[in-house]
């Protein structure tokens, strides 16, 4: 596609790789340059020749469309709220998009028939610092999310509140160390707990040696005492 002797030589296609799998049989990713613009080509489930010849109908069908960059949309002019809970109600937090979005777009589009749709997270909980992505803003059209704009918090919500801390998230930072000084003191009783244990049982061992050794003597005593007398009836 890159050699002027080949077949299916494109001039736009700057680059381009082959594949091959048995559930997506062959494929080829190309990278193009069409009217000043890059795009990438992907096709797949094809036979032999076939992701060259598709991608040469795609490239050729770009080349006649007549594209032309579009504002979809201006972030001054955009401002929407998201709800973050507390332990008490639910505070109201404007949300806002930083940028301008600007798209590719054929000229026969029109931007009317674009819609928004404002995704944001099932629950968003206290604490919420300004900059934070809350969300995000799809671009609908014709049933295809075409682009997305992320929505980020305007302002902060503390947990100020006594006892907010119960639905938030993280842990505020008292209860980390309270957690943490439990596992200091679990930890130190249970290494206390151990050495006494091990000491216990190296009493019980030393005892039992200290037993077995006046049993062999009283044994040896015993053994001594016999001796003597049956050497004395003789």
């Amino acid at each position: 596609m890159i050699f002027e002797n080949n077949e299916f030589y494109i001039d736009s296609v700057i680059g381009s790789k082959t594949g091959y799998t048995s559930e997506s049989n062959h494929t080829l990713v190309s990278y193009a340059r069409v009217n000043g613009r890059k795009f990438i080509v992907v096709t797949m489930d094809g036979l032999k020749n076939e992701p060259y010849m598709d991608t040469k109908v795609l490239l050729e069908y770009v080349e006649s469309l007549e594209y032309k960059d579009t504002k979809i949309f201006d972030s001054s002019k955009y401002i929407s709220f998201a709800s973050v809970i507390s332990n008490e109600d639910n505070k109201n937090v404007e949300v806002v998009d930083k940028e301008n979005l600007l798209l590719y777009l054929p000229d026969d589009i029109d931007v009317n028939n674009i819609s928004r749709v404002q995704v944001m997270a099932d629950e968003i909980y206290a604490p919420v610092k300004k900059d934070d992505m809350l969300g995000k803003l799809s671009f609908i059209y014709k049933d295809v999310e075409i682009a997305s704009a992320a929505l980020y918090a305007n302002e902060d919500v503390d947990l100020d509140v006594p006892g907010a801390y119960i639905m938030s998230n993280e842990e505020p930072r008292g209860l980390e160390l309270k957690t943490l000084g439990t596992v200091v003191i679990s930890l130190i009783f249970a290494t206390v707990l151990i050495i006494y244990l091990m000491r216990i049982r190296r009493y019980m061992y030393i005892k039992r040696i200290k037993h077995s050794r006046l049993r062999r003597l009283k044994r040896r005593y015993l053994k001594t005492i016999c001796y003597f007398f049956y050497v004395t009836c003789l």
